[in-house]
């Protein structure tokens, strides 16, 4: 049973070992964003689709809503729709967005898991 318990505790810290880069990678880069940033995202009518996406990621893991799944044609390929209208414009007009963040990365980032991975 001992050995069990000390295979799964190793087996944990490697896998903490393997995810420690990109948390600090994820950690510089929310570091990164100003609010100019964030000035500039709020006053695009469309922004691009990748800030769509990765604002698509933001509401999953601040268990936002979002829109339901459909498809759309982007470019002639097919993508999966975003919500920005339905959480991610109204995320980044909060005054405290980037405060959010941070505060998640310090305080609620042990609350993922695999529904919000």
């Amino acid at each position: 049973e001992q050995a069990k318990v000390a295979r799964g505790t190793e087996e944990a810290k490697a896998d903490l070992a393997k995810a420690q880069p990109a948390l600090e990678e994820a950690r510089n880069a929310l570091d990164a964003i100003t609010p100019q940033d964030m000035k500039t995202i709020k006053a695009m009518p469309k922004p691009p689709d990748i800030v769509k996406q990765i604002l698509d990621g933001v509401c999953i893991l601040l268990q936002l809503p979002l829109a339901p799944v459909s498809t759309q044609s982007v470019h002639g390929r097919p993508m999966i729709g975003d919500s920005w209208r339905v959480s991610g414009a109204g995320l980044v007009a909060r005054i405290d967005f980037l405060k959010m963040l941070t505060d998640f990365a310090s305080e609620s980032k042990d609350n993922i898991n695999e529904e919000t991975c």
